[in-house]
């Protein structure tokens, strides 16, 4: 009974506090909170890490870029200046031209782009054929923005950027951080995609050569960033037009030339920068003499009372008219002595002048000892753009020759290409150069690598 009452007494009593269990581990979730942190800090020091490498790699293109800069490049760029032209003279009588022939580089010649020197220059300047820069020549329609002219109106003349189908080299220059001068070249003053030329004066102000040579050389050597300098000049092609291409005036005019060019020289000289100043003369072709020639009329194979353009004369027409009006002409023109008619879609491979705008619907191209006449009868002593792909008018074959610390001394290399010196300037100036179509290797040996 008591062991009872004790019992019951028992269960009535507390149960003893029993021991308090530990809190339980913190989940896995909880635990991660600091790696995940650390991984998060990880991220954001590999995004830094990657973005300073990226400024780096930049500053470094840019210091290279801008902050290296190499020699400068000076290109003459001489109109109808032949290839033989300076046989012709004593060298002792060009001074500058010899001294550029001893102790530079050249090709035996240049051979010019048909079927205008305008198409010869723009192949210079670029890199390509007409089919891909469009300048046919002076005068040329194009189906989109309409008649082109040299100094045409607004908008399509040389100074619109749709002259150009494909941009120059100094336009291409600006756009790496150089700096470019030109003077007196058709289009050069033209703004190319919100790029323009650093400095530039164009055709209608242009004043004299050496007055020209002078400011386009003070801006190499004396502004920052200049690095290509272009100059152009028509005088010696004007000469031969008006007197013959191997004229006593023509030849007095390269005389005179040389001279300027001494003085051009000499502030190099005065300067002590003639090891710092690449020298490139270029021409655009030669002329030949057109006193023997006979004058082939185009009028006489167009027909009547149809809307025709015909631009150019001498040695190519370019004809836009109706297709079916292009093929009467055509068949006209073949029986016409001294013409060879050449329909678009069908025009001289070599030539390149299938552009998608701006290709003829009718060429005519003149026979060797023939002139095509069409705004006017024959009125000039030479003239120049007759076909020498089969190396028959040797007279067309143009100059090229450089002197300076990125030119070989005592080197002649074969014939190249218009399009060919293009990216030797690239080179030069140290540039990437736009796509092209000239062959550098054709120009190697004349650059010290």
């Amino acid at each position: 009974m008591e062991q009872t009452v004790r019992q019951r007494r028992g269960a009535s009593e507390p149960e003893p506090a029993q021991e308090q269990t530990p809190a339980p581990a913190p989940e896995p979730a909880a635990a991660a909170e600091p790696s995940e942190n650390w991984l998060q800090r990880r991220g954001r020091n590999m995004a830094i890490v990657i973005l300073v490498y990226i400024l780096l790699c930049c500053a470094v293109f840019v210091w290279f870029q801008i902050g290296i800069q190499p020699d400068k490049l000076l290109v003459l760029s001489i109109s109808g200046l032949r290839h033989d032209h300076l046989a012709m003279v004593p060298a002792a009588e060009v001074p500058f031209f010899t001294h550029l022939t001893r102790y530079g580089a050249r090709a035996e010649w240049l051979n010019p782009t048909p079927p205008s020197a305008l198409a010869t220059q723009a192949s210079v300047f670029t890199g390509r054929y007409p089919e891909h820069h469009g300048v046919l020549g002076d005068h040329f329609l194009d189906e989109e923005e309409g008649e082109f002219q040299m100094e045409g109106v607004p908008g399509q003349s040389a100074a619109s950027p749709a002259w150009w189908g494909t941009v120059p080299l100094w336009n291409t220059a600006v756009r790496q951080w150089r700096r470019a001068a030109v003077a007196n070249v058709p289009g050069g003053c033209t703004t190319i995609d919100g790029f323009e030329t650093s400095f530039c004066v164009p055709p209608k102000q242009a004043g004299k050569f050496e007055d020209s040579v002078t400011l386009v050389l003070d801006k190499l050597l004396t502004e920052p960033y200049f690095t290509l300098g272009v100059v152009h000049t028509d005088s010696l092609r004007r000469a031969a037009e008006e007197h013959g291409a191997a004229s006593k005036e023509a030849l007095s005019e390269l005389r005179a030339l040389d001279a300027r060019l001494q003085r051009l020289d000499r502030i190099l000289l005065d300067r002590g920068a003639r090891n710092k100043v690449n020298i490139l003369v270029i021409s655009d072709g030669g002329l030949t003499d057109t006193r023997k020639m006979e004058p082939v009329s185009v009028d006489a194979f167009l027909p009547e009372g149809i809307p025709v353009t015909v631009a150019g004369d001498g040695a190519a027409c370019l004809v836009y008219m109706a297709e079916s009006d292009a093929r009467g002409a055509a068949q006209l023109a073949k029986n016409v002595t001294g013409a060879r008619p050449y329909l678009r879609g069908a025009l001289p491979p070599l030539w390149r002048l299938e552009h998608p705008q701006r290709a003829p619907d009718l060429l005519l191209v003149a026979e060797p000892g023939f002139y095509l006449e069409n705004t006017r009868v024959l009125s000039v002593e030479a003239a120049g753009g007759y076909d020498d792909t089969a190396g028959g008018t040797p007279d067309m074959r143009g100059a090229l020759m450089g002197r300076g610390p990125g030119f070989r001394a005592g080197v002649t290399v074969p014939q190249v290409n218009a399009v060919d010196v293009y990216p030797m300037m690239a080179h030069l100036i140290d540039v990437t150069p736009q796509v092209h179509s000239g062959q550098l290797d054709n120009l190697s040996d004349m650059v010290n690598w």
